[in-house]
């Protein structure tokens, strides 16, 4: 019916990065969820064009045609492409599928949406009374009375509303599976770790207004801390230990990412099953024999009688492997491993595995930069305990001088339990300060670009520098003449023996680490060393006085020191929630809807700082892809968000869109005459200018995040 369909599907907000890889269109079962894509995003258009359609019929209006999609005629050269993959006409109505699928709309008599030629279809309205008098067709949309207009123009928008609730009770009477808000980790230094938020911790309410809920969603997490801003809000958590725990959080938007906003530093939580990474094929997990699939059951630390973590449910069995695996990075695991029969092939059979888990070495380019200040502390923690304060720097533990910033963690390990004695500088004096190590639950994380490094047996996040402090002896950075003194300035990885690895990542692993001027990046950039394929050297750019220069380095295995993880991943953890009956599945989907239009309203109000979560035509038709890839109910799950987002945004009092409509309606009704001509149609120009302009953003931020350019976006 209007421009607006465009634009509702430019103007969607959709959030999360999106990878794009074009072997993944070829898949079979990826080209069938397309499909399903196309099909759910036609249903979206189609129900709101049907209720302008319907109420229309119902208020004695013609209508023309009814299309999904855009009939328009387009000539390329001697190239013509038709402007209707399908049209036939039933009574007084033409029926079609517009060849331009960005929209649809319903054609009434007397009614056109480009303000140029109004005037001029509500001529062709007109038709001669028994006194030759031209008079408007009672059958014209111009012809019908105010409230009923208003019903025509709004019943779009309410069909998708109802919809959207009940795409949503449909997904929960299947059973919708979504992300629970259960902690896998946290971000050093950000909030949520200096408040002591913990591995396993179970969110059940955000705010003290918030509802109590044992199946809130990581997504309520990730909007609750949008909608609050950078205002501080409180959170209940429950422990793997059953005891509930209030703590508050203060979200933080950190200036230069991707994606800068608010955030309180909270990644979610993974289960016991193995996710193969393809990237790392030199990862002790890589070579383990694991595959996609394998539930680890037990761990086994070889050589150390009784030192085992089982495997005691999803969340405390991911935790119970992380401290193990934490205690013991430089010993051989033996993994008891529950392989299931393959779908796909029936060729193997299901077993009870036992798999070696070698010890993986870390690996450097025999450098190390400063240490750098304590940033933070964590409540509750050794070092709060010790009187540790931000702003100190940690110069040694137990007399023995640090020589790598970024191996502290590691350190720690032989001190857990021990009364330890920790030299601090504090501005120009120097202490001891004395603290009992603690065992950690999590491994000491490096943050994003330009973050800090966490010491969780103590509970600091320091700064790493990216000032060259000691250079290793033969080592790849002494033999490329790296000097103390130079700064760490760029990283890249470079791929020396790996076209056919090349074609397995699907996206070049030469990306640049760029560092900033006031954020120091080694320490980041140093994780990228550890993940690397096999046949990768490091590029390495310093600056040396006033001189810049860049070295080619092979990394090599850091003597002693080990990879926490060993290349191990886990699958997302996930839960289906149900519906008990029709009438719970109706209350979740209201409350799906509801929540939805919040999301809305929310992100239209912080546009500046969340645009980049927001996406045109090609992100939604992924993104519908994408979920629809996960089964119906998520597909389902989606149209709920998308209608939601298409009746928000058709409403808004801008002119061109349904709710501009309706703001020239209230106009004539207040007033009993249209508003003048000209003024509506400059203001109905200027609505079309906004729209398009938005169109074309959208359409650059597709172009963006597609081309894998979003990042470079400020």
């Amino acid at each position: 019916m209007h421009l607006i369909d465009i634009t509702d599907l430019a103007m969607t907000g959709m959030t999360g990065t999106i990878l794009f890889a074009k072997s993944w269109w070829l898949q079979p079962d990826n080209l069938i969820s397309f499909a399903k894509g196309i099909f759910g995003l036609g249903l979206v258009i189609f129900v709101h064009e049907l209720g302008h359609f319907l109420v229309a019929k119902a208020c004695g209006v013609k209508c023309e045609k009814f299309y999904v999609g855009f009939d328009v005629p387009i000539e390329i050269g001697p190239f013509k492409i038709p402007a209707a993959l399908f049209k036939k006409q039933i009574g007084e109505t033409e029926y079609g599928l517009g060849t331009i699928p960005l929209g649809g709309y319903v054609k009434m008599l007397g009614q056109h949406d480009n303000p140029a030629l109004a005037a001029e279809e509500a001529e062709k309205a007109k038709v001669a009374d028994e006194e030759g008098d031209y008079q408007m067709d009672p059958r014209s949309y111009l012809a019908k009375s105010v409230p009923q207009r208003m019903a025509i123009i709004s019943a779009g928008v309410i069909m998708n509303l109802i919809t959207a609730v009940l795409f949503a009770a449909m997904a929960y009477k299947m059973g919708l599976r979504n992300t629970p808000a259960v902690v896998g980790r946290t971000m050093p230094g950000d909030s949520a770790w200096q408040a002591g938020v913990r591995p396993g911790d179970h969110m059940v309410q955000l705010g003290k207004e918030g509802r109590r809920d044992e199946y809130l969603r990581f997504n309520d997490l990730r909007f609750s801390v949008i909608k609050k801003d950078e205002n501080s809000f409180p959170m209940t958590v429950r422990r793997l230990d059953g005891t509930e725990h209030v703590v508050n959080v203060q979200p933080v938007s950190h200036k230069g990412e991707i994606d800068d906003t608010p955030k309180i530093g909270v990644y979610s939580a993974s289960t016991n099953k193995f996710f193969e990474n393809p990237f790392n094929d030199g990862s002790a997990a890589n070579q383990s024999d694991l595959r996609n699939g394998d539930i680890i059951k037990e761990m086994i630390v070889d050589g150390a009688d009784g030192v085992s973590a089982e495997i005691d449910g999803e969340i405390n069995g991911h935790v119970a492997m992380k401290k193990l695996l934490l205690a013991n990075r430089d010993k051989s695991i033996t993994l008891v491993v529950d392989r299931k029969e393959d779908p796909k092939s029936k060729t193997s059979p299901a077993e009870e595995l036992k798999l070696k888990l070698a010890p993986q070495p870390l690996r450097y380019l025999g450098f190390a930069t400063e240490m750098g200040p304590i940033v933070a502390i964590q409540t509750g923690s050794p070092a709060e305990t010790a009187g540790f304060q931000a702003g100190d720097v940690l110069l040694s533990i137990d007399g023995e001088s640090i020589s790598d910033p970024l191996l502290v963690e590691s350190l720690l390990v032989a001190h857990v339990g021990k009364q330890t004695t920790f030299g601090v500088k504090r501005g120009d004096e120097e202490l001891e300060l004395s603290a009992t190590v603690r065992a950690a639950d999590m491994e000491g994380d490096v943050g994003r670009g330009g973050g800090p490094v966490a010491a969780e047996a103590l509970g600091i996040a320091y700064q790493v520098t990216d000032k060259i402090a000691s250079v290793v002896p033969g080592g790849p950075a002494e033999s490329a003449g790296v000097q103390v003194g130079d700064i760490v300035t760029g990283f890249h990885l470079k791929m020396t023996e790996a076209a056919e690895l090349e074609k397995k990542l699907q996206q070049t692993v030469e990306q640049p680490i760029k560092f900033g001027d006031e954020r120091p990046d080694w320490g980041y950039a140093s994780v990228g060393l550890q993940f690397a394929p096999k046949g990768t050297d490091a590029v390495v750019t310093f600056r040396r006085g006033t001189e810049s220069i860049e070295k080619t380095m092979t990394p090599v295995d850091y003597p002693g020191q080990y990879e926490v993880m060993r290349g191990l991943r886990f699958e997302q953890l996930s839960r289906v929630k149900k519906a008990a009956s029709v009438g719970d599945a109706l209350r979740l989907g209201f409350r799906e809807t509801k929540e939805g239009i919040e999301q809305v309203f929310v992100t239209l109000s912080r546009i500046g700082k969340l645009y980049k979560h927001m996406g045109g035509p090609g992100t939604i038709l992924y993104a519908a892809t994408a979920e629809a890839s996960e089964g119906l109910p998520r597909l389902l799950g989606f149209l709920t968000l998308l209608s939601a987002n298409l009746a928000v945004l058709n409403f808004l009092p801008i002119p061109v869109l349904d709710g501009g409509h309706m703001m020239f309606l209230l106009y004539e009704g207040i007033f009993g005459k249209p508003m003048n001509e000209r003024i509506a149609f400059a203001a109905t120009m200027a609505g079309l200018c906004l729209v398009l302009c938005l169109l074309v953003f959208m359409l650059g931020l597709d172009f963006f995040r597609f081309s894998g350019l979003l990042g470079m976006i400020v």
